[in-house]
Order: structure tokens, then C-alpha cells, then sequence
């Protein structure tokens, strides 16, 4: 399972269903089948199953156990994530040069904690408390190991505001 996954257009509009998203969080700590789900959630086994179907074809779920009972084959399924993001739609190109700069330190920043962190969490470990725990590390972690480049950065970008709106005031 990956901790955030970006979808695209035809998996957003899966997510926009109040009933697709309650299925992928019964699925996200323990693999279920569509009998469990369908009990969980109270909905009639063939709502849920076509669910299941749509969101396996979408990329958003995966099927990781099948088991045989009697002439039955019982699939289970999982969450494919923990978070679901939206692409970066609008890219956005600051004017200023300085600006312009300083969006580049930002950006390349976030991709070495992005690239430093592994997306995929582990087997063994409840998903939400590793990720909950990555989160930490990922977020505020990083003001620690990049602490003086994250202060010269902000130092930067608060001298530059400042200056940038006593030229705009006059």
C-alpha cells in the first residue's frame, strides 16, 4: 500500500461518491471481502461488489487474497493508499525574478523530502499509524535536518515580501 497516490481524472470523479470512499476506508487498515463490506457498510452485496469492480478497474483498490470456499472463490481487497492527491493541475510561473528563485529553492526542497521518504508502506504495520508517523517525520522533520537552509529561505522570502510591499504601497 503507498502512503499518497495522485490520481487522475476518472479516479476523482470515483472518489466524488460518498459510497466509493466509505468502501476504500473499511479496506484501508485490513483487506476485506465484499460480504464483510456489505455488512460493514450495511449495502446489499451486488451495490457493493459493482463498487468493488469500479474502483479495481480505476486504479484505487486491489484485489491482494483469493480464497477458495466450496465452489466460491472469495476475493479480498485493499486500499491501493492511504491518501488520494490531486495532480498539479495549475503550474504556476511567479514573474518576478526573485520570486521566481526562491520558488525553485522551494520546489527543490520538497522533491528531496518527497524522493528521501519511501511512499510504500510496509506489510507488517497498521497503515494509518505509519503513515501518521512518516507525516511527522516528513513534515517537521525536515525543519530540523535542513534547518539553516529553511531559514535562509523564509529569511529571504520575509525580506523580499517586505520590500516588495513598501515598493507597491508608494
Amino acid at each position: 500500500m503507498l502512503r499518497f497516490m495522485v490520481v487522475n481524472k476518472e479516479q476523482v470523479d470515483l472518489l466524488f461518491d460518498k459510497l466509493n470512499v466509505m468502501i476504500i476506508k473499511e479496506i484501508i487498515r485490513e483487506p476485506l471481502n465484499v460480504t464483510q463490506i456489505s455488512e460493514r457498510l450495511n449495502e446489499p452485496i451486488p451495490t457493493v461488489w459493482r463498487r468493488l469492480k469500479r474502483l479495481e478497474k480505476g486504479g484505487l483498490i486491489e484485489a491482494v487474497k483469493v480464497e477458495k470456499v466450496g465452489k466460491f472463490k472469495v476475493k479480498y481487497y485493499r486500499a491501493k493508499a492511504l491518501y488520494y492527491a490531486l495532480p498539479n493541475f495549475i503550474q504556476i510561473h511567479p514573474r518576478d525574478i526573485k520570486v521566481k528563485f526562491l520558488y525553485e529553492k522551494l520546489l527543490s526542497l520538497r522533491n528531496r523530502v518527497l524522493q528521501a521518504y519511501p511512499n510504500e508502506i510496509p506489510d507488517d504495520v497498521d497503515p494509518i499509524d505509519y503513515a501518521v508517523l512518516m507525516d511527522i517525520i516528513m513534515n517537521y522533520g525536515i525543519l530540523f535536518d535542513n534547518e539553516g537552509e529553511l531559514k535562509e529561505l523564509v529569511e529571504e522570502a520575509r525580506n523580499y515580501l517586505f520590500s516588495f510591499l513598501k515598493r507597491n504601497v508608494k
